[in-house]
């Protein structure tokens, strides 16, 4: 698979910036044992400009 320098290491989480203005960050933190999906950690920071 062929990458062109902007995909983050395994565990590494990513960093989005919302349509309101914050920032969020989600990092998957393993999967669930009774269901098999995937847990995530989500912080969400606000930025204010005045």
């Amino acid at each position: 698979m062929a990458t062109n320098g902007r995909r983050r290491t395994k565990g590494a989480g990513s960093i989005i910036h919302r349509k309101d203005g914050s920032w969020e960050f989600r990092r998957e933190v393993g999967r669930d044992p009774a269901t098999g999906k995937r847990r995530y950690v989500y912080f969400v920071k606000s930025v204010f400009r005045v």
